[in-house]
């Protein structure tokens, strides 16, 4: 059966008008970047929060302590953004507009395009969503309640005093926290910021092993006309191509915060009733349409074929429609990133988005083959 589950409403909806405050975490060595974007926010009178601690070992918490702290006193909301990212061309009315529909919830304005969570926003953008419940962040750009952002303060501030962790970023603390206040962490669709645009190389040893960062969907990316509601997408399952390993699986999970687990997604398509013969009879038929030919110059088949099983499952587990993707579309932009996050690590950028049109072309062959076996 497929697992998918309906959009649904979260939090208590549209209430007063919102007022934010904002704030940019930043490091004294990206000081232009953050004037730069402190000075491109004048209608939410953003200052900069330096990292007291320049020389110290490397970490976003400081700054980002330094920021929560400074909440405006007139504030519904508190933005804090980091000083590398891109804001979108309307950046604070879309902001504005998103934040009214969830106005109680923690919401992340950018998903990496290479991420567990990020292949989660694409799924929500694919069923027309305008939020992702996601179990992992990027502290790139967030917003929280006033209250809910003093309180996360006070708990980055124990999280700095206590002893040192791997899980020393802001972006996981805030999961944390968030599971302690006992509420989801939402992910805007499309995202309102960029990040890594142009790429410049991480401060922190985490980042640098990650390659380029890039947005799941980025809302200037796409012509489609954004009007954000409370509809949130979760699931029980959805496929995954690993970054590290250029591997697809299939994360099933259960339960309030989705304690993911992976299994290797040939077995997992089997299990769920998959021809496997008919389904690798498909693939060659893929890669025999003239628009992914030049697919076959650039990369190698195996790691297309664990591509093209990614998006054969999205169509057959997740039930995402290969009709409704048109040219510029969000769904088109959202699907369009899938291979480019997966393969940031191995080929060089301006190669993987030359392919990008190919890429979409298979990913879409492949959900529609997913979508054929579904109704099988």
């Amino acid at each position: 059966m497929p697992s998918v589950e309906p959009a649904r409403t979260s939090g208590s909806g549209p209430t007063a008008p919102v007022r934010i405050s904002a704030r940019i975490a930043a490091h004294p060595a990206r000081r232009a970047a953050a004037v730069r974007l402190c000075e491109s926010l004048p209608e939410l009178n953003a200052e900069i929060s330096y990292d007291p601690e320049p020389d110290g070992p490397p970490t976003d918490l400081r700054s980002s302590l330094r920021a929560w702290a400074d909440v405006d006193g007139a504030a519904t909301h508190h933005l804090v953004l980091q000083d590398d990212v891109t804001l979108s061309r309307q950046f604070a009315s879309h902001l504005t507009a998103a934040v009214s529909q969830q106005p109680t919830m923690p919401i992340c304005l950018f998903m990496d395009w290479g991420t567990r969570s990020g292949q989660l926003v694409r799924l929500a953008a694919a069923h027309g969503s305008s939020w992702a419940e996601i179990n992992s962040v990027a502290s790139v750009a967030l917003v929280l309640p006033r209250e809910m952002a003093t309180g996360y303060a006070s708990f980055l501030r124990k999280v700095i005093a206590g002893p040192p962790s791997i899980r020393s970023t802001a972006g996981s603390r805030l999961i944390d926290f968030a599971r302690m206040e006992g509420v989801p962490v939402l992910c805007s669709v499309p995202n309102l910021v960029e990040h890594d645009l142009p790429y410049v190389p991480s401060l922190l040893p985490e980042g640098l092993s990650k390659g380029v960062r890039r947005a799941t969907c980025f809302i200037d990316n796409v012509a489609d006309t954004i009007a954000f509601d409370q509809s949130t997408y979760s699931c029980g399952a959805f496929p995954y191509l690993d970054g590290f390993s250029t591997s697809a699986v299939l994360m099933e999970g259960a339960g309030p915060w989705r304690q993911w687990t992976e299994r290797p997604m040939v077995p997992a398509l089997r299990d769920r009733g998959a021809d496997l013969p008919k389904l690798a009879g498909r693939f060659h038929e893929t890669l025999d349409s003239p628009d992914v030919k030049e697919l076959q110059q650039a990369v190698g088949q195996p790691i297309l074929f664990e591509l093209w099983l990614v998006a054969f499952a999205l169509g057959m587990v997740n039930e995402v429609d290969a009709s409704a993707v048109t040219p510029l579309s969000l769904r088109s932009e959202a699907l369009r990133t899938l291979f480019m996050g997966a393969v940031r690590r191995f080929l060089p950028l301006p190669d993987v988005e030359s392919l990008a049109d190919a890429v979409l072309s298979m990913v879409l062959y492949g959900i529609a083959a997913g979508q054929s076996q579904r109704s099988a």
